[in-house]
């Protein structure tokens, strides 16, 4: 399961932050990672491992700045690799966590095409809807469109259903 702490201290946030990771080890995770703002720049350590092995990281990376974020990632949607990992960096100018589910695009395409069905079959008035001779209720409908919502939001669909 995800967590996320952040923080903004007058002294070395990362210490807390990982320790905040620690105390949610037992969620279980399969990747965490750190990042702060340093003397302007952003920096940050991330690693497949344990949280453990993030604390020697940010050591050796000599990670360290008075505000931070800090996450553990349980994969839902791409594998547990390092570029996966948060903190994601955004032009090296942001650094991003979240608990998003971010659609695939297998995932978009279909969630388009059972909109697209379903709103046709409304359109005639026709009161069951199947998508490929299956059939599916208001629920999938509606999962269907917050798949692209949330696509959406996460920049990676620009359609308008």
């Amino acid at each position: 399961m995800c967590g996320i702490v952040a923080g903004v201290s007058y002294r070395n946030i990362v210490p807390i932050l990982t320790e905040g990771l620690r105390r949610m080890e037992y969620r279980g995770y399969d990747s965490c990672g750190v990042a702060v703002v340093d003397d302007g720049q952003l920096k940050r350590s991330r690693t497949v491992k344990r949280v453990q092995d993030l604390i020697r990281q940010t050591e050796e990376d000599e990670v360290k700045g008075s505000t931070g974020i800090a996450h553990t990632r349980w994969a839902t949607h791409g594998a547990p690799e390092i570029r996966n990992t948060h903190p994601l960096f955004s032009n090296n100018q942001i650094a991003v966590v979240h608990k998003i589910f971010t659609p695939t695009e297998k995932e978009i395409i279909f969630a388009e095409k059972v909109v697209r069905e379903i709103d046709d079959k409304k359109a005639k008035g026709i009161g069951v809807f199947t998508v490929d001779g299956k059939m599916i209720d208001i629920a999938f409908y509606d999962g269907a469109k917050r798949t692209l919502a949330m696509a959406k939001a996460a920049g990676v669909y620009e359609g308008d259903m």
